[in-house]
C-alpha cells in the first residue's frame, strides 16, 4: 500500500522563501560586513567631486546605497521599507525567469 504524503506542496506553487531563512553572518563575515557596513556608510555622507556632477554622483552613492543595504541585511538589520521593495523586485525578477 503506498504511504500517505502528508506536507506535499501542488507543483508551481511552492512557497516562497522568507527573508528571515537567510543565514545571518557569524564570526569574520560579521566583522567583514561590519566593515563593508562602515565604509559604504561613510563614502554616502562624505562628499566627493563626482557629486558635482548629477547623474554620476547619483550612480556611484546609489551603489553605495545598495552595498550598505546588503550589508545590513547580512547583519540581520532590516528596514521595513527598503526590505519590502528588494523582495517586490526579487519576486518580478523570479517570475520573469519563470515566463
Amino acid at each position: 500500500m503506498p504511504e500517505k504524503i502528508h506536507h506535499a506542496v501542488p507543483a508551481g506553487k511552492e512557497e516562497p522563501r522568507d527573508s528571515a531563512e537567510e543565514e545571518k553572518a557569524t564570526g569574520w563575515q560579521k566583522i567583514v560586513w561590519i566593515l563593508v557596513a562602515i565604509l559604504s556608510g561613510v563614502y554616502i555622507v562624505i562628499p566627493e567631486a563626482t557629486d558635482f556632477f548629477p547623474v554620476v554622483g547619483w550612480l556611484d552613492e546609489g551603489l553605495a546605497a545598495v552595498i550598505l543595504t546588503t550589508a545590513l541585511g547580512k547583519l540581520g538589520i532590516r528596514i521595513p521599507f527598503l526590505d519590502a521593495l528588494m523582495r517586490r523586485k526579487a519576486r518580478k525578477g523570479k517570475k520573469k525567469r519563470e515566463d
